[in-house]
């Protein structure tokens, strides 16, 4: 299993803010109190802060993310448990462009473990009636593992906004895009 998923559990449980999964049902669904999605099938979630853990086979297969409202200093991952001492992980700022919001996210997740972390083809994108930006993203886990996900933004009212899809290459990644491509075009705002 990739190192960077198990440090991020094992980091929220140490903080004690991990909700354990539950199932979510397919109709509108409130994501931390920020936004609603429709899903069209039953996830598994877990909620740490404003960070939500969705997947339908395991974090470990796949892991749908969606973090809301990051502020700034605000970082991706909890730093407890995995940042190294001589490195601090990086942080969010509220003037990031969408170029810097990627290196932002591809610098989080190789400091949480992923290898080989690429960002490509950043564009401008919905999220919800918003405009904001996508990309694409592929790393490797340390015992070479191949993962591809996408993640879809916006920085709203200086705060950070993501669902962010990732899943392992072989199978699960084209098995399951297109269901969360329908899922993130249904995003709600609710503040």
């Amino acid at each position: 299993m990739a190192r960077f998923l198990i440090l991020a559990f094992a980091a929220a449980l140490l903080a004690g803010c991990v909700e354990g999964y539950k199932l979510v049902s397919p109709e509108r669904t409130r994501v931390v109190n920020a936004f609603s999605v429709v899903p069209q099938t039953s996830w598994n979630r877990s909620i740490h802060g404003r960070v939500e853990s969705w997947t339908l086979d395991g974090p470990g297969l796949q892991e749908l993310r969606f973090v809301a409202g990051l502020d700034n200093g605000d970082r991706l991952f909890p730093t407890r448990g995995f940042a190294e001492p001589a490195k601090e992980a990086p942080a969010f700022r509220d003037t990031m462009t969408p170029i810097e919001i990627a290196e932002f996210v591809a610098a989080s997740y190789s400091q949480a473990g992923a290898h080989e972390f690429r960002t490509r083809n950043l564009r401008p994108a919905k999220f919800g009636p918003d405009d904001g930006f996508r990309f694409d993203f592929s790393f490797a886990t340390e015992g070479g593992l191949e993962w591809d996900g996408f993640a879809v933004g916006i920085v709203r009212s200086k705060r950070l906004y993501l669902a962010q899809f990732s899943a392992i290459r072989l199978h699960f990644f084209e098995r399951d895009r297109e269901a969360v491509e329908r899922l993130v075009g249904t995003i709600r705002w609710e503040t």
